[in-house]
């Protein structure tokens, strides 16, 4: 007969649903003991190689392939545990641990010291304890494990790698959650360390004495903060995502997929995100705390994603601190939109946020009224500094054509700017770039919503900017008198004459009318004209008065 090649296959009860996880035909004529738990499924193929898969092709690999005379199989909080001897070993066989790594699949206990072998067999979980049955000098016994990864730094110099410093009698895999107490300082130096979840209370603090130090977390960190020029690797464990449960403040951290703030992120050093990894903000700030930290690797594909209120905040912006242009690389969950900071006036810490649509209001930066469906780019950014006044910057902002809403025309492109109850609009321009655009202005000296709009071409001779919603609007404007005509009349129309610095100067309501008129003030100048339906805002345009 013809031997075929083996493979493991995994099935949702549907063809398309039945895929071949293992890319290497198995060795052995025998699958042993595959063992799942949580997301994570383990086999051992014979008794020498271990696999490990999260049920996708991509997430299957082969762990380790030297193990000698492995057995009786079972997961354990994410870990494999199993029977097995030093390879070439004639006896020894003890209780082995993997988390699915190479670096941390080794003897986990030795039940019988020496070489003698505990055998171990029929592993179990009970209330959380891991139970097995063995044999030591005096007989075969049911042994316990606690599984406590606790830090207690017994030993003298506190570092992580040895095995007395944890209540468990062995450092964590990237499985476990592991614990720091307040007051203790774990140490990196010279190894590589792993965590499924960290939890260090405060005061607790975890040191990377050496650039190549580095901690890797499969699932999530947070409290208290670490120390020296090595790296935490946020998502070192796979594609899972890294939740930032409690918060903290870290030197240098290297992101792969997706980091998730639970609590707030504050970063001394480099924050380096690998192709397609993102840190999803939710509520809470991700922090680039004094003047020398930074992000690398931002793009496209990786960068901050601002769905929620919280932002990124940049510190030391200004002479003394961050000069030229400082870039925020934020967007929306859809969307790559960074926005540009450059700061000649008074240093200070800068926040910014996007998040999709723009309205014709905001009170703070919640929006009103019903979103604009044209003449804009279809983004808000939130942009604000640490302490009000001395600032002046100029803003850039980048979109996609994507987000381009109907009548946007980037050849006339204005940065507008909400404030004192009304958008403002900058002078009409050309954007930059092809696909992605940017528009830059400047001179701005306070903070609010911003966004990009297309201005209206020309009323009695002046240039004026200006935005329209739906369409339906004629505007006309003869030497100081502006009139509106309109598709339909509305039931309830406001409209508004307004000094550049946003104070009402006229206010009128017009009931049932398809023809509005508004004279402008006596003074020479230029004055922002705003019609609204209720909420809604139908027209916001700058109009000169001779």
């Amino acid at each position: 007969p013809v031997e075929r090649s083996k493979y493991v296959w995994r099935t949702d009860g549907t063809a398309a649903g039945t895929v071949q996880l293992n890319a290497d035909a198995l060795t052995s004529q025998n699958i042993a003991g595959a063992t799942a738990r949580g997301n994570r499924i383990y086999w051992l193929d014979g008794t020498s190689i271990l696999y490990v898969s999260d049920g996708t092709a991509a997430g299957t690999k082969k762990v380790i392939s030297n193990l000698s005379q492995a057995g009786e199989l079972y997961s354990y909080k994410g870990a494999a545990w199993f029977q097995a001897r030093p390879p070439a070993a004639l006896y020894d066989a003890e209780p082995w641990r993997s988390d699915g790594t190479a670096a941390n699949t080794a003897r986990a206990l030795d039940v019988y010291p020496g070489s003698g072998s505990s055998s171990p067999f029929s592993y179990f979980e009970l209330n959380g304890y891991l139970y097995f049955f063995g044999s030591n000098s005096a007989g075969k016994h049911l042994f316990r494990y606690l599984g406590d990864m606790t830090f207690n730094g017994s030993v003298a110099g506190g570092r992580w790698r040895d095995s007395a410093n944890w209540n468990s009698g062995m450092p964590p895999g990237v499985t476990d959650t592991a614990y720091l107490p307040a007051g203790l300082v774990a140490d990196i130096g010279g190894a590589r360390a792993y965590a499924g979840l960290l939890q260090l209370q405060p005061g607790a603090s975890v040191s990377l004495p050496a650039p190549t130090d580095t901690l890797f977390i499969g699932r999530g960190i947070g409290g208290g903060s670490n120390s020296g020029p090595g790296i935490i690797a946020l998502g070192g464990s796979g594609a899972d995502t890294v939740r930032i449960v409690a918060p903290l403040t870290a030197g240098n951290l290297h992101a792969s997929g997706t980091v998730a703030l639970g609590a707030g992120l504050t970063v001394g050093g480099t924050l380096d995100l690998a192709a397609g990894a993102r840190v999803v903000s939710n509520e809470h700030n991700l922090t680039l705390s004094g003047a020398a930290s930074t992000i690398t690797g931002a793009g496209p594909s990786s960068y901050i994603v601002t769905n929620g209120t919280g932002s990124l905040v940049i510190e030391s912006v200004g002479p003394g601190g961050r000069t030229g242009t400082v870039v925020f690389p934020i967007g929306t969950p859809a969307f790559y939109n960074p926005a540009t900071i450059a700061n000649s006036g008074s240093i200070d810490a800068f926040r910014a946020r996007v998040q999709p649509g723009v309205n014709p209001g905001y009170a703070g930066e919640a929006p009103t009224g019903s979103n604009f469906v044209g003449n804009v780019v279809n983004s808000t950014w939130m942009l604000g500094e640490g302490t009000a006044g001395g600032s002046d910057v100029s803003i850039g902002l980048q979109w996609s054509g994507a987000q381009e809403l109907a009548g946007f025309n980037r050849a006339q492109s204005q940065v507008g700017h909400y404030r004192n109850g009304a958008w403002q609009l900058g002078t009409a321009g050309a954007a930059t770039g092809t696909d992605p655009y940017t528009r830059t202005e400047g001179g701005f000296t306070s903070f609010s919503p911003f966004s990009v709009f297309t201005g209206n071409g020309v009323l009695g001779g002046t240039p004026v900017s200006s935005l329209q919603q739906g369409g339906g609007i004629v505007v006309r404007q003869s030497g100081a008198v502006v009139r509106f005509e309109l598709r339909a009349p509305l039931a309830k129309a406001r409209l508004q004459v307004l000094a550049l610095n946003g104070q009402v100067l006229a206010s009128s309501e017009y009931r049932n009318q398809r023809q509005l008129q508004q004279l402008l003030p006596p003074v020479a100048g230029l004055y922002l004209l705003v019609l609204t339906d209720g909420e809604k805002l139908l027209y916001s345009g700058r109009h000169l008065a001779h």
